[in-house]
């Protein structure tokens, strides 16, 4: 199919300028708010992108708007493609639009059916246009041909970007000078495989299934168990365990010492001692030809859960503390096969001798890998939208989203995007080696990436772009990407060609938070996912320069996002966690990975007042109340988090045990000034009387017409309730509860609040 060239005489665009020359289409800006043209192709559907050479007369704040008319007859409303340019810029650039760039207005009917084309300097009645602005079109034209394809870094681009005089990489360098790309790339994948830093929160050398045949059968009712044995903590001071398996009792249908799924230890008796702290160190699999370390905690990641990387008489150790929130703690570093194993050693101090035991159990049970495996048929649901459920084929195509009606929300596709479903694959193949769960990793990431080529011109958040929005890509980056790359770096699908693409899209996906910023929680979330691929992909000469953009960011955040008094500015319980979540887990990559020099010296202790919203907002139950876009949550093992890394404040634990460690907090009542939530109580036991009133800003985005609405709980239950978020969907249910009939306070004459038209007044 040959290129379709639009006409550009003056007399076809109708509020166009005559031009110098030929072939020109000239629109000065101060003359006239947009040009159009109707006599054209209307079927576009064989094409896949827009192309044009566009001279701006000057660099300016305006923009151009690209307007593509599509009417649904039957519908209200304009139905249109849109698409905006930014025109900062003086001189002449080569313009390529893909038609999967431009955003969709209401329900435009296809490309098939094109009614006009309108290029526009103020869509948005709120844009101040500059007058002065002429713009010069040349050859514009549909162009047709394959679409794009993914990664658009090509590997000349890809070693131009790394810093190949780094250690480690001198063979990568050597092939490149010689200009054989195959072997540089297949050097790099080897780099990567190999590397003993930077770290992430799981080490791929620490696979249980690594070395071991693949687990071949599943979970099924009635088989599996574990071997359970007790330690008595009678000795205080630093003392060795040594449990052979003979001190192990079979509890259940265990598979066998060659089937261990899972290592445990819980405290049995520990309500009589809340301030009981146990410490382990040295913890490893002992034999007479064979010994495996389980950790030696002397750095992170040590392969526990529930475990604080801590220093005891001078000994590195895993501390074991507030046992009320922490009961059990679980090693993901444990082997599947103990057969050539004899006992299980470790050290253990405890201040005082105590009654409390440690039970000490090796779980048998077959992997359960039922969702896994439906992700492996390509017909399966995603999170929680069960009902929904999916034949994707042979190939994903990423911009599905069967919700409809009044369930129909783009989160469905969201979820799709950030790559949840990952997960299961992950966890799948660490818990059975199975090739196939790393294989359909390899090939959906490789998919996704060719399938979606990193945007142009757009931000993908408006018009909403399924793989770009930058929310979608900021998750993949500080979650699902590193997860998947950490627990299958080393098996075998993951490919040289499969490694070097995803380094490649993860490269790709930094540059696009950088280049496209936001606000809110969604900057918070950017910023974390350019720290994250600044510190796992060291050899890209951009990496310092992310890392430093990403921490500017957040420190600059913690002012603009957070309020004084501890509350982030959608003032929604469950964003204030998650961003809170976010600036912690800085903290933990960097020291994780030894940066902790690179984070600003007073940025930790610019976050304390975060926890400290989250314990005087909590109910006699630890629950902190949730208004606006959130839920109620809990908080306590959030405020043993905060008391980690605020050891003055013995307020922390002490509503986070229920006042059974530390000291109580200095008052009852609380008022939070700048979010304008106050919190009354009668005490801080169990059964205390609590009020928290809402009358306070309408919030940054996620608001509810609330104001003066309250939550009441007393004696050990929730009163009055908060209506929830329930869905971001266009139900009714979803309309009520952001309403003000949805919440414990007035109407005036019958009708709802409306605050939202007052946009001056969401935030101070």
């Amino acid at each position: 199919m040959q290129d379709y060239a639009f006409p550009l005489s003056s007399n076809a665009w109708s509020g166009s300028s005559p031009a110098a020359a030929a072939g020109q289409l000239r629109w000065e800006y101060g003359k006239s708010a947009s040009v159009t043209i109707r006599d054209i192709l209307h079927d576009w559907s064989g094409y896949n992108s827009l192309v044009f050479t566009l001279r701006s007369s000057k660099a300016s704040d305006s923009r151009l708007y690209i307007i593509i008319p599509s009417e649904d007859k039957d519908k209200e409303g304009m139905d249109y493609f849109i698409t905006t340019l930014k025109l900062d810029f003086e001189g002449e650039r080569a313009i390529e639009l893909p038609f999967d760039e431009i955003g969709k207005a209401r329900n435009p009917v296809g490309w098939h059916k094109i009614d006009s084309f309108t290029l526009h300097s103020k869509w948005n009645p709120n844009d101040a246009p500059d007058p002065a602005v002429v713009l010069t079109f040349t050859d514009v034209r549909l162009r047709a041909g394959q679409k794009a394809k993914g990664p658009r870094m090509t590997d000349e681009q890809l070693f131009a970007a790394l810093d190949l005089d780094r250690p480690g990489l001198a063979k990568v360098k050597a092939a490149v000078a010689r200009n054989d790309l195959s072997t540089a790339k297949h050097e790099l994948a080897e780099h990567l495989r190999s590397r003993p830093a930077p770290r992430w929160f799981v080490d791929p050398r620490k696979r249980p299934t690594l070395g071991q045949p693949p687990v071949a059968i599943r979970a099924e009712k009635g088989k599996g168990g574990r071997y359970a044995a007790r330690v008595s903590l009678d000795k205080p001071g630093w003392n060795r365990v040594v449990l052979p398996k003979t001190a192990f009792e079979k509890q259940g249908n265990p598979l066998g010492w060659d089937a261990i799924s899972g290592l445990r230890l819980q405290v049995v008796g520990q309500a009589a001692e809340p301030s009981l702290v146990i410490c382990l160190d040295d913890i490893k699999l002992a034999g007479p030809a064979a010994s495996h370390t389980l950790s030696d905690f002397e750095r992170e990641p040590s392969g526990w859960s529930g475990l604080v990387l801590a220093e005891e008489q001078g000994r590195r150790c895993g501390k074991w503390w507030f046992m009320n929130i922490t009961p059990s703690v679980s090693c993901q570093a444990a082997p599947r096969d103990w057969a050539r194993f004899d006992a299980l050693e470790f050290w253990l101090h405890v201040a005082q001798p105590s009654k409390v035991q440690v039970a000490v159990t090796a779980d048998s049970y077959l992997p359960d890998t039922t969702y896994a495996d439906m992700i492996l048929t390509r017909k399966f649901h995603i999170g929680s939208f069960r009902e929904n459920v999916v034949d994707f084929g042979s190939r994903i195509n990423w911009n599905s989203n069967p919700t409809e009606g009044e369930a129909k929300t783009v989160e469905w596709n969201a979820v799709l995007n950030r790559h949840f479903h990952f997960t299961a694959l992950y966890r799948a193949y660490w818990a059975t080696g199975d090739e196939k769960y790393a294989k359909e990793l390899a090939d959906q990431i490789v998919g996704w990436v060719e399938d979606c080529p990193m945007l142009l011109f757009q931000s993908g958040n408006s018009p909403y772009h399924y793989a770009w929005g930058t929310l979608n890509t900021a998750v993949r980056l500080q979650n699902t990407w590193p997860e998947t790359f950490a627990h299958c770096l080393l098996s075998p699908s993951f490919t040289d060609h499969a490694l070097v693409t995803m380094v490649k899209s993860m490269a790709e996906q930094a540059r696009h938070l950088v280049k496209w910023p936001t606000s809110g929680n969604w900057l918070t979330a950017e910023s974390l996912g350019i720290y994250v691929v600044g510190t796992l992909l060291p050899e890209f000469k951009e990496a310092p320069g992310w890392r430093k953009l990403a921490l500017e960011r957040l420190y600059k955040q913690l002012d603009d996002e957070v309020y004084p008094d501890g509350l982030e500015y959608e003032v929604a319980l469950g964003y204030n966690l998650w961003v809170l979540s976010e600036y912690i887990q800085i903290l933990e990559i960097a020291k994780l990975n030894d940066a902790l020099g690179e984070i600003p010296a007073d940025y930790r202790g610019r976050i304390e007042k975060m926890f400290n919203y989250l314990m005087y907002d909590s109910m006699p139950d630890g629950v902190a109340v949730g208004l606006n876009d959130s839920g109620n949550a809990p908080v306590r093992a959030k405020l043993i988090e905060g008391y980690r890394y605020f050891p003055h404040r013995h307020d922390f634990p002490y509503v986070a045990s229920n006042g059974l460690q530390g000291q109580p907090p200095e008052r009852t009542s609380y008022a939070f000034p700048y979010t304008g939530h106050y919190v009354m109580r009668s005490g801080w036991d169990k059964d205390a009387r609590f009020l928290h009133l809402d009358a306070g800003l309408f919030g940054y985005s996620h608001q509810h017409e609330d104001k003066l609405h309250f939550v009441v709980a007393a004696y050990g239950k929730q009163l009055l309730l908060d209506a929830g978020n329930y869905m971001y969907d266009a139900s009714r249910w979803r309309r009520y509860v952001l309403s003000t009939r949805g919440h414990n306070t007035i109407l005036v004459d019958g009708q709802d609040q409306n605050r939202r038209r007052q946009r001056d007044t969401h935030v101070w």
